[in-house]
Order: structure tokens, then sequence, then C-alpha cells
């Protein structure tokens, strides 16, 4: 399997999460993203409250109760290209 730095701090955290999502069609439980990702579920939430906040431009999550749903994609990155990073990196497609 390719391999990625996934240690605290890194930026390919988020990638993986976001990834993660994509793999369950943008609708996933924390505790799916969690497993998915191989991530702590307190990092993987910290992740998420990021990504709620506006951290990746034109995306458009929304958290309801432990549910994170896709809203927009945006023109920044698509749903095609995380998910083939999570598929490279995380899950070995």
């Amino acid at each position: 399997m390719n391999t990625v730095d996934i240690g605290k701090g890194s930026y390919n955290r988020l990638w993986l999460v976001i990834g993660a999502l994509a793999s369950k069609d943008g609708n996933a439980t924390l505790s799916e993203l969690a497993s998915l990702t191989g991530l702590p579920r307190s990092s993987t939430e910290d992740v998420l409250k990021k990504v709620v906040n506006g951290q990746i431009p034109e995306f458009i999550l929304q958290r309801k109760k432990a549910t994170f749903i896709v809203k927009k994609w945006g023109g920044f990155l698509s749903e095609k290209s995380v998910l083939n990073f999570y598929q490279k990196y995380c899950c070995n497609g």
C-alpha cells in the first residue's frame, strides 16, 4: 500500500477524512469516518470542525448531530479527486 504521513499536524489528515467522506457519498457519521481513516475519533472530529467552519474554499459541510453531510463540493476540489486520494493512500483502492 502507498503510504502518506498522517502524523499529528499533517494536512494529509484533512484529505484522508474528506476522502473517506467521499467514499460514503458525502454522508457519514463521525464514528464511520474515524474507522475508515484509522485516525482517533478526536482527531477526526478536529479535522471535520475545521471543514464545517469553512476552511476549504467553496466546500460546504454540515453537521447534524454525529452525521456529516456534504452540501456542496465546490470548484476547488472534486468528490472524485478526494476519493481517488483516499483509495490510493488509505484503503488501497
